[in-house]
């Protein structure tokens, strides 16, 4: 094996350090590498730097391979994706992800967050479906019609409220100081109504985790539609009554 050469530029601040396996650019006050604090290392299937690494794109299209996964990771801190200049995604530390420079529209589909992570495009096409049953009853409306609706505070904002006016911890990203109440329905009572197919679960414990929002309008479609034509034969019956009084 080729054993390891240390070279310097004249800077004694900057050492780089080669060797048949990896290849190591270190920074050293003292111009020694037993000194050395921030460094950028090399090697058969790893990067590693203790700064900021940076891959920018000129004239030509930078491509970076890898077989078969690729694995960017900050130890401490977010990663960031960068084009045109301006910071576009964030993944930080504490598991949430950002949009910076968010753009809104009136078109396109809806995004949905799968119970193990991924993310996914909702279609209502038929090209995408499978033994297509309508149903154009009123059983499920009326269940939702059981419901009461609810207030709460956020748990994560709750708990991240408290200890910042217990010991003065800042929330680890952006949230409501204001004790905000959000207003909506519990996913454990649609499982008592016997809405099990709007609810979301975790699918590796079953645990309930949420409940599919979007859909509860459509179920009011047929109830509404009830109503409707109830109303269409009042209205037809009182004109029947008036042309009798006549």
């Amino acid at each position: 094996m080729m054993s390891a050469t240390n070279y310097t530029n004249g800077d004694p601040d900057e050492q780089l350090n080669m060797s048949s396996a990896r290849l190591d650019y270190m920074y050293s006050k003292t111009g020694f590498l037993s000194d050395a604090t921030d460094h950028t290392s090399i090697r058969a299937n790893l990067i590693e730097t203790t700064g900021t690494l940076n891959a920018f794109s000129g004239a030509q299209i930078p491509n970076i391979y890898s077989y078969p996964n690729l694995i960017l990771e900050s130890k401490n801190q977010s990663v960031y994706f960068k084009s045109g200049g301006d910071y576009r995604l964030q993944i930080r530390e504490n598991g949430y992800i950002y949009l910076w420079n968010k753009k809104f529209g009136s078109g396109g589909s809806s995004l949905q967050v799968a119970g193990d992570g991924a993310l996914f495009i909702q279609s209502s096409a038929t090209k995408f479906k499978e033994d297509i049953q309508y149903d154009g009853g009123t059983s499920v409306g009326d269940k939702f019609l059981t419901l009461d609706p609810a207030t709460w505070q956020d748990k994560a904002e709750y708990e991240a409220r408290a200890k910042y006016r217990k010991i003065g911890t800042e929330p680890d990203h952006q949230i409501h100081m204001d004790d905000k109440r959000y207003y909506g329905l519990i996913a454990e009572d649609l499982v008592k109504a016997g809405l099990e197919e709007f609810v979301v679960r975790d699918e590796n414990t079953g645990e309930v985790n949420g409940l599919e929002y979007d859909k509860v309008a459509i179920s009011m479609i047929p109830v509404i539609r009830s109503q409707r034509d109830a109303i269409n034969e009042l209205k037809a019956e009182v004109e029947r009554l008036k042309d009798k009084v006549k």
